[in-house]
């Protein structure tokens, strides 16, 4: 509810947040004075800013899961701490400050942990099934036993594409 206020936010929200941006930047001044320190001239630069600053804060769409409709967009307020409070397990006064790019980040050391956690799960069940009795033709994969899929490689430029190659040829 939060995003959709920051659309066209009242004057109590633009005060109210201003108001906390000044507190957590080490200003000394009370609500009121913030009220005051906003004026007709000022608060169209004022709610444009803080509603750029806003939406600078939230956190970039996971580069490393394939797009699609759920993650292409960023992340909501209520998403973020959602996150911090279930998956990363964070009390509110801990959440409170961080910005959710900081979260964001967390949540993806988080995941890249559970890739190399579910990579070393599918080695083990990769060799269970490659060599068991009724081993498939092809062999299986340890990506194939993966809930959160690595990354792709990134292709290597051309030069060391030849390189690899002539590195099988001498095998």
């Amino acid at each position: 509810m939060l995003t959709t206020r920051m659309i066209d936010p009242s004057a109590s929200m633009i005060r109210a947040l201003l108001f906390a941006a000044l507190s957590c930047a080490g200003a000394a001044c009370s609500l009121e004075e913030v009220g005051r320190s906003i004026t007709r001239a000022n608060v169209g630069t004022v709610r444009e800013t803080l509603c750029d600053a806003w939406m600078a804060s939230m956190a970039e769409p996971p580069k490393r899961l394939p797009l699609s409709e759920e993650n292409s967009r960023r992340w909501t307020w209520t998403e973020a701490w959602a996150a911090a409070r279930y998956d990363l397990k964070l009390s509110d006064d801990e959440w409170l400050d961080m910005t959710p790019r900081q979260v964001a980040a967390l949540e993806n050391a988080r995941i890249e942990q559970m890739q190399r956690e579910e990579l070393l799960i599918g080695v083990l069940a990769a060799t269970f099934e490659n060599f068991s009795f009724y081993a498939p033709k092809k062999s299986v994969s340890p990506e194939t036993f993966m809930l959160h899929k690595l990354p792709p490689e990134p292709e290597l430029p051309i030069g060391d594409q030849i390189m690899k190659q002539m590195a099988k040829l001498k095998q």
